[in-house]
């Protein structure tokens, strides 16, 4: 079974965010904005999901502590990660059931 597009951008987003989350100090957490039509998001993201026919299901917390799930065709996502120091940082340990 091939792997969809919307998939194949999940794994490499994981890919990047584990890669990224090496580079940060032990006060540090990951942030991802994502860049919408309408706005920017920044979120604490905790899952990723995607289906078959390229929808990526993404879950977090924005900063003010509401939660957020943005569903969004994955060729139409952009958004980029930085680190923010805070008293109890976390790591998003994506998983899949394909890893």
């Amino acid at each position: 079974m091939s792997v969809s597009g919307a998939a194949a951008f999940r794994k490499a987003m994981t890919e990047e965010y584990r890669k990224y989350e090496k580079l940060l100090g032990p006060d540090q957490e990951a942030v991802a904005t994502f860049v919408l039509p309408s706005r920017e998001i920044r979120l604490r993201v905790s899952q990723v999901g995607s289906s078959d026919d390229g929808i990526l299901n993404i879950f977090g917390v924005d900063e003010n502590g509401s939660p957020v799930d943005i569903f969004m065709y994955y060729t139409q996502l952009c958004y980029f990660l930085e680190a923010v120091t805070v008293e109890k940082p976390r790591r998003i340990g994506f998983t899949r059931s394909d890893d």
